[in-house]
């Protein structure tokens, strides 16, 4: 038989769902993240075997400045994540209901994982065509 979905098992399945959704936002921002790592240790070589003889060096200070200023955001959506899943739990334990604060916090980092995954696609197409250009 199947359970009637009262309010307080509604809001108990939204904080399951919200934690199910962060956990896959650090696995994406992982990815993100080994995925400039690789690509930035892809560069490295690939000047290492031109001899450090790049003519666009400009270009590649730009690329290389991008993937740290990534990894910065990473490191703060990471500990804004961590902060949301607290809360979730916190408020999992004292009433099943999530409050204002998660709800305002969960709509804020799945924006700012969105853009982020959006403009990692668009800065490895930029780069990918930036290595065929120079190489």
């Amino acid at each position: 038989m199947k359970m009637p979905v009262t309010l307080s098992r509604y809001k108990n399945l939204r904080i399951a769902q919200w934690q199910y959704e962060s956990d896959g936002w650090k696995r994406a921002l992982e990815f993100i993240q080994f995925e400039n790592i690789y690509s930035k240790n892809n560069l490295a070589e690939l000047i290492k075997n031109r001899n450090g003889q790049i003519d666009q060096l400009v270009a590649v200070e730009s690329h290389l400045e991008w993937f740290v200023q990534q990894e910065i955001l990473i490191t703060i959506l990471r500990s804004d994540i961590k902060d949301f899943k607290w809360l979730l739990e916190k408020e999992l334990l004292k009433n099943g209901s999530p409050e204002k604060n998660a709800t305002s916090d969960y709509k804020r980092i799945y924006k700012e994982i969105e853009k982020i995954k959006e403009a990692h696609r668009g800065q490895k197409s930029r780069f990918d065509k930036f290595l065929i250009e120079i190489f």
